[in-house]
């Protein structure tokens, strides 16, 4: 287990769906499910089926080298 920002990860996610930075737009009008949605880490609108991108894959990766229970905080640069 490790954490980012506060949110805790037991695995890497496999796409943006999975993770818990992602924020779904909820319902359409059609009552469909909307496939975007808000990346609150990045600030970016994603697809909700789109594979992780390269820079959460490898931000993911150096964080599952750390010890478990590793808080770990991201900033912008």
């Amino acid at each position: 287990m490790f954490s980012i920002n506060g949110t805790r990860f037991y695995e890497p996610p496999c796409m943006c769906g999975a993770c818990k930075f992602y924020v779904s737009n909820g319902k359409m009008d059609s009552g469909r499910q909307s496939q975007t949605g808000y990346c609150t880490l990045f600030d970016k609108r994603k697809n909700h089926y789109g594979d992780l991108p390269k820079r959460c894959r490898d931000m993911f990766d150096k964080a599952v080298t750390f010890p478990d229970g590793t808080d770990l905080c991201l900033v912008a640069k």
